[in-house]
């Protein structure tokens, strides 16, 4: 089935009705469109649906996140040295994010960006989180898929990842190679670790299209595993999760672009956007992205084709 054509009224109905009856939104859409994976469609409908729980479950559990955050900032903190930009990926609610951000008291820091495949979430984010990240920091937010990643090569210091490759089961090597190409100091992905997992908790991961072998995959395109540690504060004991500290191998640029003030490029590629009457504009594709209340959305399927546009 074409992945372009798996999201319809029907299947939009479907989830919402699946959420509302408590049942796990991504195994019943796999199993109603016979994916074997999760597709970025199937991702992005479930988490969406979900836009608030993980704020709500943040404040109830306070002291968990708070632990969580402070002992990732002490790990990854000596090695972030001058570094001065900062990607999340799968940054949802900025939950997480915003917290670390806070906690690792760097100086240097001056530049943070939120990713995620969800507006909702972003937007719903934004506004909660406001209060936590510090006020010497710019946060931006857009929306993205993260297999084709909206910024130049090598233009981020620092990668993040918090259980955002987590669901991508099947398509791991595709996205640890864009990440590789935008980042251009360190790759910090804080991911399941089937190595530490039971056998009930590796079979839970392989019924939810959970990532598999994520070393493994790292050292075969050219990354460094620089240090690791096994997490103590994991959301699910039958989710344990690793942190990994990588150096990305250096790449060439996918594409050449022209110059211009905007920082965007088309999704996965160095084709640089002009912010335009309100839009992200790429005049050597010929196409739009729309902004909504300031968060650009950067994925393919959302651009509109305007080559006159300009």
């Amino acid at each position: 089935m074409n992945s372009n054509n798996l999201i319809t009224p029907e299947i939009i109905v479907l989830a919402r009705n699946a959420y509302k009856r408590g049942e796990n939104v991504t195994i019943a859409l796999k199993k109603y469109l016979q994916q074997d994976h999760n597709t970025p469609e199937i991702i992005a409908l479930s988490y969406d649906l979900q836009t608030g729980t993980y704020t709500t479950d943040a404040l109830e559990n306070e002291v968990f996140y708070i632990n969580r955050s402070q002992e990732l900032a002490s790990f990854v903190s000596p090695y972030l040295g001058d570094k001065e930009s900062v990607l999340d990926l799968g940054s949802g609610e900025i939950t997480v994010f915003s917290r670390l951000l806070a906690d690792l008291k760097s100086k240097n820091i001056i530049k943070a960006y939120a990713a995620d495949i969800s507006w909702s979430r972003l937007n719903f984010g934004l506004e909660v989180t406001k209060k936590i990240v510090p006020k010497n920091i710019n946060l931006t937010a857009f929306v993205s898929e993260i297999g084709k990643i909206p910024l130049p090569s090598k233009s981020i210091d620092v990668t993040f990842t918090d259980h955002s490759l987590e669901p991508n089961g099947g398509r791991l090597e595709e996205i640890i190679k864009e990440i590789f190409r935008c980042t251009n100091g360190l790759c910090i992905f804080t991911e399941p670790s089937n190595e530490l997992a039971s056998a009930e908790g590796i079979e839970r991961m392989k019924k939810l299209g959970y990532i598999f072998d994520l070393e493994k995959t790292i050292k075969k395109l050219g990354g460094y595993i620089i240090d690791q540690k096994d997490l103590s504060n994991n959301y699910n004991t039958l989710n344990p999760a690793r942190i990994l500290v990588v150096r990305p191998p250096l790449l060439e640029p996918i594409n050449s672009s022209n110059t211009s003030e905007s920082f965007y490029t088309f999704p996965g590629t160095d084709y640089k956007m002009q912010l335009i009457e309100g839009c992200l504009v790429c005049d050597e594709m010929g196409v739009v992205f729309p902004i909504i209340k300031n968060i650009p959305i950067l994925m393919e399927d959302k651009l509109i084709f305007a080559s006159k546009f300009n």
